[in-house]
């Protein structure tokens, strides 16, 4: 543990910033499963409407640092977070492709 009094601030600050990334990172993934649920349901509207959400919450993943913005950017035109016109449910639901696989719960060399 810390001694100076300098180290012991930055150990609060970074166990409550620790707290806000992965609220952020949570929400992000959470996000991300909903539209993969939705979409494997086949309920066209509904997937359009978390569509929407799932882009809203990768935008603000951008602006709280939880994702850079090419990362996002990546996730959006790859394919998890497009809506096709005619999109085949199950192909969707079995897709363990890019957006199952890169925000999963384990970090990147784990």
């Amino acid at each position: 543990m810390a001694n100076h009094f300098s180290a012991l601030k930055r150990a609060r600050q970074t166990e409550k910033r620790t707290a806000t990334n992965r609220a952020n990172s949570s929400h992000l993934r959470t996000a991300l499963r909903d539209l993969r649920e939705t979409m494997a349901k086949g309920d066209k509207a509904a997937a359009e409407k978390t569509y929407r959400e799932t882009v809203s919450a990768l935008d603000k993943a951008i602006q709280k640092g939880v994702l850079h913005k090419n990362t996002a950017a990546r996730a959006i035109s790859s394919g998890c977070a497009i809506l096709p016109v005619g999109f085949n449910a199950k192909a969707w639901a079995n897709n363990s492709g890019f957006c199952s696989s890169m925000f999963s719960q384990t970090p990147p060399g784990k």
